[in-house]
């Protein structure tokens, strides 16, 4: 089991914007930025984005440096491509990772489609950097037309082992009438947001002000999931136990005098 956990309780999306009939792709890894230990694994997706053209296709050759990271798989699991003129592969030796998906009619459309998951394990300390040597996306429009107008890589910070562990983060709620941060939200199972945990079963703890009457809580994979869960009088921690694989949201609201 690998689960991801984000102690975020609102997500703010940016879009460019473009003119009247002009399409636009990206490819991306995601996340953009973590940490792990030498020894450790770490999942990055390959996504590619297209909101206002069906995709057809996607291919491209993602970069890493050989004496910071080893790639240990490459999965095809939960993939918009359904049909590979290349199956996706990896080169130790050369630092590299091909990919080559087919997505089939009606295509894909949409901000965040998986294309392939990398495993990657640290093997020494220091910073490592993956971009896409080569990319393409096409659109779904019969004609194979490239649509793609930028990629977009990732930066992996390698600990060595003598580095000090992680502390455990902590995350503000702040109250959007007050302005005033009254819950901290942490997590000692999954104390680092950019990191996968094996483990499936994640607590949670946080704090609360005094004039708390309830409070409110949801995990969600859905980053927008409104809190419905009600404890009266409020709690201040909570396990919640099998998660399946993936990246989840725990979100929590608390109720005073005042709303």
């Amino acid at each position: 089991m690998k689960v991801r956990i984000f102690l975020f309780l609102f997500s703010f999306f940016a879009g460019l914007a473009l003119p009247s009939g002009v399409f636009a792709a990206t490819l991306s890894l995601s996340p953009s930025s973590l940490s792990l230990a030498q020894g450790e694994i770490v999942l990055v997706n390959v996504v590619v984005g297209s909101d206002d053209q069906a995709m057809n296709a996607a291919s491209g050759i993602v970069a890493f440096p050989t004496d910071k990271l080893e790639v240990v798989s490459v999965s095809k699991s939960g993939s918009v491509a359904t049909l590979w003129v290349q199956e996706p592969s990896f080169s130790n030796a050369l630092g590299t990772v091909s990919f080559e998906g087919v997505v089939l009619n009606p295509g894909f459309t949409g901000a965040a489609g998986k294309i392939v998951t990398i495993s990657l394990r640290g093997k020494s300390g220091g910073t490592a950097s993956l971009s896409f040597s080569s990319a393409s996306v096409l659109a779904n429009d019969g004609q194979g037309t490239e649509i793609l107008t930028g990629s977009l890589g990732a930066t992996i910070a390698v600990r060595d082992s003598a580095s000090t562990p992680t502390k455990r983060e902590s995350v503000p709620v702040v109250s959007p009438r007050t302005g005033v941060s009254s819950v901290t939200v942490t997590s000692e199972t999954h104390p680092d947001q950019a990191k996968w945990y094996k483990d499936n079963s994640p607590e949670f703890s946080w704090t609360v002000p005094s004039e708390a009457l309830e409070v409110r809580t949801v995990i969600s994979e859905n980053p927008r999931a409104t809190p419905s869960i009600r404890y009266s009088p409020p709690i201040t921690e909570k396990k919640v136990d099998d998660l399946p694989d993936g990246t989840f949201y725990f979100m929590i609201q608390v109720r005073t005098a005042s709303g």
